[in-house]
């Protein structure tokens, strides 16, 4: 007698492989494409890879390779518990439909779902264009069965008066944001970059107002004055243009360039700073930043000045200042700000605090470097700030406390703080 299982039996474990296999398939299909990253594939579709370009004609279409994946893999499961319970019934009888409800449980559970779904986790985009001919076969002989569902599914969705998305879902800014946030968590950006990056993000929602020198710190002169000061004020400033006005300072007729000046005296001493003057554009407090870089690229100029609602001058803005807003300070041998000590230390050994900083600097700013919160509702900048805490114009040395630090009026100039010391409460100057 021959003790080997019969036929009907082999045939058995062979089917079950073979659907197994299938329900592997199935679920590694489903993970590698919702995992897969879109612009990697798109990277590859652009070279011409056409594994890749059906990979991404196919997540366009997700939710017809979705049922897809969805009436394949229940179809596989189901004949595989149904198998399991024949062969379990053959060999054990009726007991065994216990033995085969826990045996497909386990097996569809691990081989099925968990083990495939890992390991398309761990290379989505590989594994997604391995499988995606095979994917697109399945998808094409399972057309007349992904009609009918999607058909049902879209009766009963409009019936409950649900509506669903056409097309992939649009990237928002949270999601960029995200992604910046965990690229530099993993390791794949440094976090100067990841500032930079923050900082294009915010770009587009900032005005001319949120990066301009304010009016009572403008340093400009009067088309009337003479070469003596005119060189006096470019030796004690180091800067290299300056705003040129009439009667004041809300009349700018434009601007001189110290160049020019220089050029110009060495040919003639006598000449007038009048026909040195070179035009100016205008722009207004709500102008978004981006409209302003064109303006710029547009009249080939580095240099505007901001009108306030009034037509009066509200400060100006250069092209410094937009590039500074993504990259940091940009200083360089003409840079008085330079002067100013910084609050971030140029080694990580060195202490932030105490620290001398501008009255200018914004509330925001120092308030991100600081890691506390300075709200004002009529002042962006921090010596405004201190000009509302005090109710006057405090006198050098002038102090409080606000979460942790001690804010010491350094220095006075007019009506403005010019400079500021902070330090840590308790701590010493």
């Amino acid at each position: 007698m021959d003790s080997s299982e019969p036929p009907s039996t082999q045939l058995y474990f062979l089917v079950l492989a073979i659907l197994l296999l299938l329900s592997m398939f199935f679920s590694a299909s489903e993970s590698s494409f919702l995992s897969a990253s879109r612009l990697r594939l798109r990277y590859l579709s652009e070279k011409k890879n056409k594994a890749a370009i059906r990979t991404e004609n196919l997540t366009r279409q997700k939710d017809r390779f979705l049922t897809a994946i969805l009436i394949g893999n229940n179809i596989v499961n189901i004949a595989t518990s149904a198998l399991i319970t024949a062969v379990s019934i053959d060999l054990f009888g009726n007991s065994g439909v216990g033995i085969a409800t826990a045996i497909s449980t386990l097996v569809i559970l691990i081989f099925g779902e968990i083990l495939p779904k890992s390991i398309a986790i761990t290379r989505p985009e590989s594994i997604a264009l391995k499988l995606s001919l095979p994917l697109s076969v399945c998808i094409v002989l399972l057309t007349p069965l992904i009609l009918l569902f999607s058909g049902i599914t879209g009766l009963i969705t409009r019936l409950l008066g649900i509506r669903t998305a056409k097309g992939p879902r649009a990237v928002t800014e949270e999601d960029i944001k995200t992604l910046i946030e965990i690229s530099e968590e993993e390791g794949l950006i440094e976090s100067k970059e990841r500032e930079m990056l923050s900082n294009i993000m915010k770009y587009s929602d900032l005005t001319a107002r949120d990066l301009m020198t304010p009016r009572t710190d403008i340093v400009a002169v009067s088309e009337s004055s003479s070469i003596a000061e005119l060189l006096e004020l470019s030796r004690s400033t180091s800067f290299s243009r300056f705003p040129v006005y009439g009667d004041d300072i809300d009349d700018i007729r434009g601007i001189m360039y110290i160049k020019d000046f220089l050029y110009a005296t060495e040919h003639n001493p006598d000449t007038n700073i009048r026909s040195l003057i070179r035009p100016v554009f205008y722009c207004f407090e709500g102008q978004t930043i981006s409209s302003l870089q064109a303006k710029f690229h547009e009249k080939k100029q580095n240099l505007a000045i901001v009108l306030d609602e009034y037509g009066g001058t509200a400060g100006l803005v250069t092209t410094e200042d937009l590039l500074e807003k993504i990259f940091g300070d940009l200083q360089d041998e003409y840079d008085k700000a330079a002067e100013i000590h910084a609050i971030t230390p140029p080694h990580p050994e060195q202490q932030s605090i105490p620290a001398t900083v501008p009255g200018w600097i914004r509330l925001d700013e120092i308030s991100e470097k600081l890691g506390i919160s300075l709200q004002s509702d009529f002042y962006d900048t921090l010596g405004g700030y201190l000009l509302e805490r005090f109710g006057d114009i405090p006198a050098p040395g002038s102090q409080i406390i606000e979460q942790g630090f001690v804010l010491i009026v350094e220095s006075v100039v007019g009506n403005r703080i010019e400079t500021i010391r902070l330090q840590p409460e308790g701590g010493t100057a």
